[in-house]
């Protein structure tokens, strides 16, 4: 059942006489619209959760089909109702604020959108801001939050991306090593080197800077440089 101050705007919304609404009664009518509508939204996050508990226990079929054959939902819009769940379990404040009507089923759209586009790491790290993200839903509307999220997904993407990079630099460095070895029947010498990126440049510029100087000395011209 709804609970204070969604049950107020439940009987404000179903006892409304829309047809001789002014202005500023209809901007009212609608807040108490979106806020039933929120609780709704959290309503059926929390039938979701248990849908997913049923069909993990063989008890019914998954948490999407519960949703598109009883809740008349679209595959598309039971797929969001899941995607909202996710966002939940990570952020429980917007499932309150949802209920609250706080926030709207939009705003975690945004954030579950912005999710898809990370990896593990980018994903812990959005969670854990999730208090700042909670406080700016509140203050913005959808379409200026999901502008926010996105570039918030943007800028966990770069930061990660540049944490891994730094992390195999130096797991490459341990790995890099030199083999050497005669080989028994032609009695060539052979020599492998196994070096990271910035090694094996420093090598290679070194080479070339010494094969210029040896092609640009007097008697060298006829040299097989291959």
């Amino acid at each position: 059942m709804p609970s204070p101050p969604t049950e107020d705007a439940f009987r404000a919304a179903s006892t409304a006489n829309v047809a001789t609404m002014s202005r500023d009664e209809l901007a009212e009518h609608l807040v108490h619209l979106r806020i039933v509508r929120s609780w709704s939204d959290a309503a059926e996050i929390t039938a979701n959760r248990r849908a997913r508990e049923l069909a993990a226990a063989g008890a019914a079929g998954s948490a999407e089909a519960a949703h598109v054959r009883a809740g008349q939902r679209s595959e598309r819009e039971a797929r969001a109702v899941t995607d909202r769940a996710d966002v939940c379990a990570q952020m429980p404040g917007f499932e309150s604020a949802l209920a609250a009507g706080s926030v709207s089923a939009g705003h975690l759209d945004a954030i579950a959108r912005a999710t898809a586009k990370l990896d593990d790491t980018g994903r812990a790290r959005l969670a854990a801001s999730a208090d700042n993200y909670l406080d700016q839903a509140t203050r913005s509307n959808v379409d200026a939050f999901e502008r926010a999220m996105r570039k918030e997904a943007a800028a966990i993407n770069a930061a990660t991306a540049g944490d891994t990079a730094a992390e195999e630099l130096v797991s490459q460095r341990r790995r890099s090593n030199v083999k050497r070895w005669i080989d028994k029947v032609t009695g060539m010498h052979h020599t492998l080197l196994e070096l990271d990126p910035l090694r094996d440049a420093e090598i290679w510029t070194a080479i070339d800077a010494q094969l210029a100087t040896d092609r640009a000395a007097d008697g060298n011209a006829n040299t097989a440089w291959s």
